[in-house]
């Protein structure tokens, strides 16, 4: 049996209809009660002066060691991540050589979203 192109493309059509039907889409998030104790954290970024207030803070609630003193420069030499000791860290991404203040980027483990 010889297939043309056209038979063919048609057959393909309508199994990739068919097969797109069979998929289920995803439903809506359901909102979820908040628990007592529950915490959140919301952060304007553009607002950050790498204070480092944050990972103390963090570091507090969930009884994790104390981060290097605050206002240590050293901190930001090198790129930090979150790992077991600290789940909030803020590195500086930038410093202008043009005077300008750097920017600073803070990563958190998600674990209060």
């Amino acid at each position: 049996m010889k297939l043309s192109r056209r038979a063919f493309l048609t057959s393909a059509g309508v199994a990739g209809a068919a097969a797109t039907g069979l998929v289920s889409l995803p439903r809506a998030a359901r909102a979820r009660p908040v628990a007592d104790g529950m915490l959140a954290m919301l952060v304007d970024t553009t607002r950050c002066v790498g204070c480092r207030a944050c990972e103390a803070a963090c570091s507090e609630a969930n009884r994790l060691p104390s981060p290097a003193k605050l206002g240590e420069e050293s901190v930001f030499e090198t790129t930090r991540t979150t790992d077991a000791r600290s789940y909030t860290v803020v590195n500086r991404r930038r410093q202008p050589s043009n005077g300008r203040a750097a920017t600073f980027a803070k990563t958190q483990c998600m674990h209060c979203v």
